[in-house]
């Protein structure tokens, strides 16, 4: 009764100040700007992508050994902001948008960051703990950046609200929202290591 009496109140505009889903994909974009930025001045500074990858990355991407994060325990955080590819971002950011605003139809304008945030912190922990169970030299991942798993969880927070929520009406009734969480859970999984840059 809650979740449909909040859904009344209709989604946060694009437009309309402190529209949390704009924001989150805003520092998503502006995060990526600067990184890029950054690459570029190494590229031009003819210094090797190796470091570029070592002396950035490195401090900002979560690495799968717990050790790490002594050194840098920001990671656990900052690496859910930062996308290495331009595909990989505006993917993301697509889902994350036709989530994000279902969400925000459905539970309000002020549950999309912490969920965003709350899921990448309890992915990251999952991360670390599976490098100890299953080894990186097994997997070939021994880092993870991007909002891949934070996104992961606003779709099924998302799909949990209204597992009959159905899109596209127009095409036989609509697609159930579960459906589309499946797909884009098991898409994501399957691209998982593509997304980050060998080190």
């Amino acid at each position: 009764m809650k979740v449909m009496e909040k859904s009344k109140k209709g989604p946060a505009l694009l437009g309309k100040d402190g529209n949390a889903l704009v924001s989150l994909i805003v520092i998503n974009v502006v995060v990526f700007v600067v990184i890029k930025f950054i690459e570029i001045i190494f590229y031009f500074s003819k210094l090797d992508v190796v470091i570029y990858n070592q002396t950035l990355l490195s401090q900002f991407a979560l690495v799968s050994d717990a050790k790490n994060l002594l050194s840098s325990p920001w990671a656990i955080f900052t690496y859910m902001f930062i996308h290495n590819n331009l595909i990989g971002m505006l993917g993301n950011m697509m889902w994350l948008w036709a989530f994000g605003y279902i969400l925000q139809d459905l539970a309000g304008n002020k549950k999309i960051i912490p969920l965003y945030i709350y899921g990448g912190i309890v992915g990251a922990i999952f991360f670390i703990a599976a490098h100890y169970i299953i080894p990186s030299s097994h997997t070939g991942l021994d880092h993870m950046l991007g909002a891949g798993i934070p996104l992961i969880a606003v779709c099924i927070a998302t799909t949990t609200l209204a597992p009959q929520y159905r899109i596209f009406p127009f095409l036989a009734g609509g697609i159930p929202l579960w459906i589309v969480t499946a797909i884009f859970v098991l898409i994501n999984m399957y691209n998982f290591q593509s997304q980050f840059p060998k080190w």
